[in-house]
């Protein structure tokens, strides 16, 4: 009798294991797929997005596959393999929004799912939980990790090869995991350049000079890692232009990463930069980040598992090295947020398992949580307000029972901080961070759609009247200031454009005069020519100084025969605020 009790209860218990394993693999999905695909329609926005569409249109216009252009000119700032993807995907799905952003959603869903993978399988499934709840809840993901840029596919390559070495190395899974490790750092090298490689090597040696262990120098399926690493970059550099080419080399790339030459300084950006920014990049998660570093410390580097110290590494390493580059933005840091869930979600693990434990990290846990609490307080009643001013954005951007749910989880976690009941606040901050997630998502980029829609503004420019027997153009000779909505502008039906002053004077003479569309740069440019007369018709305001304005143009003996005084309008005229 007793066997049969032990029996059903060893069913239920694995019942429950495997309902509880589905649970969570669920809920993830459910939050990564909202994290990373919806509003996905959104305009294009902040430049670098425009810009990116842009070349991968000219690229599948022109049938040159293995020559990047933008608006005619070499464009050499990148490795092509993202713009490919690109293509494959305007081609699937068509040119617009989702089929742009579409490859970064998913290789952003990828990295949280390696992430959960690897923190169960190296600590526990609680570890894989909070790990990946990081990675699609923090703010850097949600701002970055969805958006048609190389950060998303360059952070996916680099975790997929460290996953595949934890694999290899730590858990003796196979050796071909080995393989799988030169793969994706070779991918990671294809995609933006050589510190796609090098990020995972300042882990990977690091980690073996720390545990002394040599042994992966006599594996031959390192070495054969080695030459697939070396094999794939070599077949995919010699595709390439010359100038592409450069960015496999390995002078080039550490005279441009440390600005060894000082055109090459990134100005304002010191070593110590991203210390300054990581409390907004990674929040709402960086309140756990220094608790759980003085938890990894405390056990003395040396004396932790093999797991918990390449975890370490991975992190310190990624950031000692992304700091010590002159080359700072802020995407560069999505590497960091898989080894930063990770270290999270095994310190998570360790407070569910004594969540009564004492000490510095506990202390200063409790007092960052209740940081927390407080933060998201004032973000609900300062946070329009700043986006307002930031994003021109809406004042009620955040829906009343929003903000009553976000001051009610802000009110339990206090609650939870000052009865000391850890489990209950680890709770909350994952129900915030999925709060925050909406926010962001749900309802601060579409608030930014409305205020400064780039799609907007082009529909405007296209639809504006004037004669259909005198086109509009869009005048646009070198790299605008505003790629996003030239973009729209180039999208069907097009401007007719004018790629040159030359091509302009020509159109001038031909046809008398001149209706065009131009960015400040060259409006600033014409304004310089004492052969022409501009008219300033319209100003199409943009943040960030990218106004664009419509001018007719005209010969500036012909506008003193025709109408005296009106050369050149320097006086504000109504102009349509766009964002």
């Amino acid at each position: 009798m007793s066997v049969t009790w032990r029996n059903s209860l060893s069913h239920i218990a694995t019942g429950c294991s495997v309902s509880e394993n589905f649970a969570s693999s669920l809920a993830l999905l459910l939050v990564g797929s909202f994290s990373f695909f919806y509003n996905l329609d959104i305009a294009l926005f902040e430049g670098s997005e425009g810009l990116y569409a842009h070349i991968s249109r000219e690229m599948q216009l022109s049938g040159k596959w293995f020559q990047l252009t933008y608006h005619d000119e070499p464009y050499v700032n990148k490795p092509p393999l993202f713009f490919w993807i690109l293509a494959l995907f305007t081609r699937w799905f068509g040119e617009n929004e989702i089929a742009l952003r579409l490859p970064g959603a998913l290789f952003s869903l990828g990295t949280m799912m390696l992430t959960y993978f690897l923190g169960k399988s190296l600590f526990s499934r609680t570890a894989g939980f909070w790990a990946a709840l990081v990675v699609a809840t923090s703010h850097l993901m949600l701002w970055y990790g969805r958006r048609a840029l190389f950060d998303s596919m360059q952070t996916f390559f680099i975790t997929l090869a460290l996953f595949a070495w934890a694999k290899a190395h730590l858990q003796n899974a196979g050796r071909w995991w080995y393989p799988v490790v030169g793969v994706g750092m070779a991918f990671a090298v294809m995609t933006k350049g050589l510190h796609g490689a090098a990020l995972p090597l300042v882990v990977i040696i690091g980690f073996l000079a720390l545990t002394r262990d040599s042994s992966p120098l006599k594996n031959r399926s390192v070495h054969t890692t080695v030459l697939l690493l070396f094999a794939l970059i070599a077949a995919y550099a010699s595709l390439l232009s010359e100038d592409l080419v450069l960015h496999f080399n390995p002078f080039k790339g550490l005279k441009s990463a440390f600005a060894f030459s000082s055109h090459t300084a990134t100005p304002g950006h010191p070593m110590y930069w991203y210390l300054l920014i990581i409390w907004f990049d990674f929040f709402p998660w960086i309140v756990l980040l220094p608790s759980s570093l003085i938890w990894f410390m405390s056990r003395h580097p040396l004396r932790l598992e093999r797991s918990e110290l390449f975890v370490l590494l991975w992190f310190l390493g990624l950031f000692t090295a992304l700091s010590l580059s002159t080359l700072k933005r802020e995407s560069y840091l999505m590497p960091l947020i898989p080894p930063l869930g990770l270290m999270i979600g095994r310190y998570c693990q360790s407070l569910y398992c004594s969540p009564a434990s004492k000490g510095l990290a506990t202390m200063l846990l409790r007092a960052m949580l209740g940081l927390l609490a407080i933060a998201f307080v004032i973000a609900m009643f300062y946070g329009p307000g700043l986006l307002q001013k930031r994003w021109e954005t809406s004042l009620s951007v955040f829906p009343p029972a929003f903000v009553m749910i976000v001051l009610s989880l802000a009110t339990l976690l206090a609650y939870a901080v000052i009865r000391s009941t850890i489990k209950l606040a680890l709770g909350t901050v994952g129900a915030l961070a999925v709060s925050f997630s909406i926010a962001v998502v749900g309802l601060i980029l579409p608030g930014i759609d409305d205020a400064t829609s780039a799609r907007r503004a082009s529909d405007t420019i296209k639809s504006f009247p004037h004669n259909p027997s005198e086109p509009l153009h869009l005048f646009s000779p070198r790299w605008p200031d505003n790629e996003d909505v030239v973009y729209y502008l180039n999208l069907e039906p097009a401007l007719p454009r004018l790629a040159s002053e030359d091509m302009l004077m020509s159109k001038v003479r031909e046809a008398g005069h001149v209706l065009a569309v131009m960015d400040n740069t060259s409006f600033a440019t014409l304004k310089r020519k004492p052969d022409l007369a501009l008219e300033l018709v319209r100003e199409f305001r943009q943040r960030r100084n990218k106004n664009l304005y419509i001018l007719k143009i005209t010969l500036a003996a012909a506008a003193d025969d025709r109408e005296p005084g009106l050369s050149m309008l320097d006086v504000a005229l109504p102009s349509d605020g766009l964002g």
